[in-house]
């Protein structure tokens, strides 16, 4: 494993590679998470690619200067790694939030694309991150607003949970991710950001029918922040989209996916 970082305007983007594959790979991770976790997958992965796990803006040791990111910033990175590469196509892989963000860039990329691994994606029916969209407005100037003062802004739930005016599940969320300086920024830039990934689920539907690119979905049949369902209505009666229900819950990132992979790129 060998980890480095590339310039990106005026960021400085951390990533580890891994594997010695003719074929690239491009691994995202989920929201709060790490490139590294991606490790759990290396025995399966290491033969067929070179993978790169990028860590997102506002994650691990990327340095984001840019401010809130969008599709466009995405897709750059993913050119720069091509470039880095010298390769014209490539294979993507994402967990949880990172498969949000690569359904919400597939039609910028798809002609690009030979296969799409998803993990547990977000961004069609999730009790986590992006169920903050439902915050209201109002709300989220509140907790802006009081970034430098963390243990005012929980008072400030703490009051609005009571009334009913916010989520328990809603209110824990926001309390774990205002703790640190790094929680409050990762999150405040996070939510400004959101309106450029938005997923509909007939339209994706279509769009990967259409494409015929193939696309593998792994879900824990026992994961309550995004439920295997999703899984299955995405799949349904498209042929190039496999189904993978795991004995697991929404941390998929693990020996058991490894080993399921492994055998399946085995017998490919």
């Amino acid at each position: 494993m060998k980890e480095g970082f590339f310039d990106y305007k005026t960021s400085k983007v951390h990533f580890i590679k891994f594997g010695n594959g003719k074929k690239l790979l491009i691994a995202l991770h989920g929201f709060g998470d790490q490139a590294k976790q991606f490790l759990a997958l290396e025995d399966a992965l290491k033969n067929d690619y070179t993978v790169y796990a990028i860590n997102l803006p506002y994650h691990g040791q990327t340095q984001w200067r840019e401010g809130s990111f969008s599709k466009k910033n995405i897709t750059e990175l993913f050119d720069i790694v091509l470039k880095r590469e010298q390769k014209a196509r490539f294979e993507l892989m994402g967990y949880s939030y990172g498969g949000r963000i690569i359904l919400a860039s597939l039609y910028d990329i798809i002609n690009h694309l030979d296969k799409i691994y998803l993990i547990a994606p977000d961004g069609f029916k999730t009790k986590g991150m992006f169920s903050a969209m439902i915050i209201p407005v109002w709300l989220r100037r509140i907790i802006k607003g009081s970034i430098n003062n963390p243990e005012g802004l929980i008072r400030i739930l703490e009051k609005c949970y009571k009334i009913g005016m916010l989520s328990r599940f809603n209110f824990n969320f926001i309390k774990k991710n205002i703790s640190t300086e790094e929680r409050r920024e990762r999150i405040f830039n996070t939510w400004i950001s959101l309106s450029d990934f938005k997923i509909n689920l007939t339209s994706t539907r279509k769009f990967l029918k259409e494409s015929a690119i193939p696309v593998e979905l792994y879900f824990g049949k026992y994961d309550k922040i995004i439920p295997p369902e999703v899984g299955e209505k995405l799949s349904s009666k498209i042929p190039n989209i496999g189904l993978n229900l795991i004995e697991e819950g929404h941390l998929l990132l693990n020996e058991k996916l490894n080993r399921l992979i492994k055998d399946q790129l085995i017998k490919s």
